[in-house]
């Protein structure tokens, strides 16, 4: 009942930040409500080339460009339209894997080559390609959250999905996570 609602052009736009940066591990989960589920981009990190995004094309449809440029990406499973989903990604250079997740269900497991992802200082965009604004997605969207480690599966279904981190154990490292507080809080 606390969700964001977005629509092309809306964005939730979040300064690029040191702890934002991911490169050896990263676990993103979102819970989404979208209107549809044809090729639009989520959340991201990337100016192309390096960073990542996660996104749908009728199933859960990543984009992580490594340290090398290349580009790692495969569309699994099914995203439901009109009804809430939750959407997870994790990555780690150490194990070489990239798992999907969709309901707390691993959909998918890609080889990363074991390379981290690549550094960018491009800013954290909700709701379209943070590179153009291109691919927007509509829908509603809550309880976004990063970590710079690659949950398992238990994790994604515990810590992402059901109970949640909880506000106290959430202490405010930069502006992006007080003002992702706040608008939550205050919609």
């Amino acid at each position: 009942n606390n969700g964001i609602e977005l629509g092309a052009p809306d964005t939730i736009d979040v300064e690029h930040s040191e702890t934002l940066v991911f490169l050896d591990e990263l676990t993103v989960g979102i819970w989404a409500n979208l209107v549809g589920t044809a090729n639009q981009k989520v959340i991201g990190k990337s100016p192309i080339g390096s960073g990542w995004v996660l996104g749908t094309n009728g199933g859960i449809y990543p984009e992580v460009w490594d340290k090398q440029g290349t580009n790692h990406t495969v569309t699994q499973g099914t995203v439901p339209a009109n009804e809430w989903a939750h959407l997870a990604m994790t990555y780690n250079s150490e194990t070489t894997d990239m798992i999907l997740y969709i309901n707390g269900e691993a959909v998918g497991t890609l080889n990363n080559g074991g390379q981290p992802i690549g550094d960018t200082t491009q800013m954290l965009v909700i709701g379209a390609s943070p590179w153009g604004k291109d691919w927007p997605s509509a829908g509603i969207y809550d309880e976004v959250k990063l970590y710079n480690i690659a949950f398992d599966g238990d994790m994604v279904v515990n810590m992402l999905m059901e109970e949640g981190i909880g506000a106290k154990a959430v202490s405010a490292l930069s502006k992006s996570a007080t003002t992702w507080a706040n608008i939550k809080h205050n919609r």
